[in-house]
């Protein structure tokens, strides 16, 4: 795995946790006047806010742990390996561990 996939991955978790934590309440929450409402309604609103940052960590943490590096061989089969950026666009060493109709999936061994 992916050091930065895990640090996202756990912001997302933390970020979570704190927006279910504020739903929660929300079911709890008595309205009995105005100042009821008022709080309810913020809450709710600040949830809402609180949601979009929360999906954008979690498209940021699926990207990050399951997007692979590919490159094309000769037969023009597609070979999808994961590896840091710096390998884009060099030869490296590589592994194949499953083999499918259009694609490969291998494992780096050296650059």
């Amino acid at each position: 795995m992916q050091p930065a996939g895990l640090a996202v991955g756990a912001m997302f978790a933390i970020f979570l946790a704190v927006e279910v934590t504020a739903i929660s309440q929300l079911t709890s929450h008595s309205i009995d006047d105005v100042f009821g409402l008022m709080t309810f309604l913020f809450v709710a609103f600040w949830a809402l806010g609180w949601s979009v940052g929360v999906m954008i960590l979690g498209v940021l943490t699926a990207l990050f742990l399951f997007y692979k590096e590919s490159a094309r061989l000769q037969g023009n089969k597609l070979v999808h390996v994961t590896g840091a950026e710096d390998l884009v666009g060099r030869e490296v060493i590589v592994r194949i561990d499953h083999a499918g109709p259009y694609a490969l999936r291998g494992a780096l061994i050296g650059a």
